[in-house]
């Protein structure tokens, strides 16, 4: 996620040119979060098929933070009850939170339901699903002898599936 490679056209998947990362960073725990996360779902909204001109309509599912947020983000995504129409937590019952413990800073992700649009894909070498595990029967000793491994593999599969906001840091 952190590290931002290229995708096969040679663009990293987050890039100002494709749109899909804020042009200034705005920290989730600021007071403008919520036109930070209004300004995510809009360019969401707009991204392009691979014609480049039909709308495909991206809908936001998945706000992504790091342990520095997770507090502040729960308050965001809170559903309440207001008392006015200028109170209404728009993002409430819209977005699920999602916490990534390896994640440092103010930086924050947005994704698209995977379902309709993923971002990510993952695969095992052969078909081989889940840990493939060999026994034998030790020769010089009463046992058996186990290993294991697992051949699994993930990347990036369509930058239109995410949106990222640097943080302010």
């Amino acid at each position: 996620m952190t590290g931002n490679p290229d995708m096969s056209d040679g663009t990293p998947v987050f890039d100002a040119a494709r749109g899909n990362v804020a042009g200034t960073g705005t920290s989730l725990g600021a007071s403008t979060d919520m036109a930070a996360l209004e300004a995510a779902r809009k360019a969401m909204r707009g991204y392009k098929g691979l014609d480049g001109k039909t709308l495909i309509n991206v809908q936001p599912k998945y706000l992504l933070v790091g342990p520095e947020l997770e507090s502040h983000a729960e308050r965001l995504l809170a559903s309440i009850y207001p008392a006015t129409t200028d109170d209404v937590n728009v993002f409430g019952s819209k977005l699920s939170l999602l916490v990534e413990p390896r994640m440092t800073g103010e930086d924050w992700f947005v994704f698209a339901d995977p379902a309709r649009i993923a971002a990510l894909q993952y695969g095992y070498l052969s078909s081989a699903q889940g840990v493939q595990i060999q026994r034998a029967e030790a020769w010089s000793t009463l046992g058996l002898k186990f290993r294991a491994w697992l051949d699994f593999g993930a990347g990036w599969l369509d930058w239109r599936a995410a949106y990222y906001d640097p943080g302010s840091a």
